[in-house]
């Protein structure tokens, strides 16, 4: 089961959507909602990857200026980003191209991913892959595809469930803090769990 707010890639023959999001906050009482730098350059590293990556296989990319986005109990920023595809971009090419972001994996990607293999020590099993419609061609005719970042699951096994979700690292997080912000992000599934079994006593 999933609970994700971030898309990974709409794509409709070769016009394409996708969005960069980070920085995370609680939703409180507080209409108006004010980011840390540390949130917009977090944000920001994960917009300009994306964009610098989509023009290699994209004719035309068009990007929006950040905006608050609310997902559940928790506030994003949120860029949408979309575009014309090259005629002969495949799919593979660019899921490739696009997954896993620095949100998830890290800058420089080849480096971050080969240290997160060599060091984490932890299966990430359901964290951070991709799920939808998945189709085989951006052919103009194709039948469409949407993907979504496999960001905050849950697995039921065993009369247990695991959540699954994490948190952006970067040089200026405080390890406390983004412990909090993971557990943050936890609390729409939870709450799932928990109406269920209120219900059923």
């Amino acid at each position: 089961m999933g609970a994700t707010p971030e898309q990974l890639l709409k794509a409709n023959g070769n016009i394409f959507e996708t969005t960069a999001l980070a920085g995370t906050q609680k939703a409180t009482l507080e209409t108006e909602i004010s980011w840390q730098q540390k949130e917009k350059d977090e944000q920001q590293y994960v917009t300009d990857f994306i964009v610098k990556r989509l023009r290699e296989v994209a004719s035309s990319v068009v990007v929006t200026e950040p905006y608050s986005i609310k997902a559940g109990s928790i506030w994003h920023i949120k860029t949408d980003i979309s575009g014309v595809l090259n005629d002969n971009s495949t799919l593979e090419e660019v899921i490739d191209t696009l997954h896993p972001t620095p949100a998830v994996c890290g800058l420089p990607k080849k480096k971050a991913k080969a240290f997160i293999i060599e060091n984490e020590n932890y299966d990430r099993t359901f964290y951070t892959g991709y799920l939808g419609e998945l189709n085989s061609s951006f052919a103009r005719n194709a039948n469409s595809s949407d993907l979504f970042v496999n960001l905050r699951s849950m697995q039921i096994k065993d009369n247990k469930a695991i959540l699954y979700m994490g948190c952006g690292i970067i040089k200026e997080s405080i390890p406390e803090k983004e412990w909090e912000e993971s557990v943050n992000k936890s609390m729409t599934m939870k709450r799932v769990l928990n109406i269920k079994k209120n219900s059923s006593c």
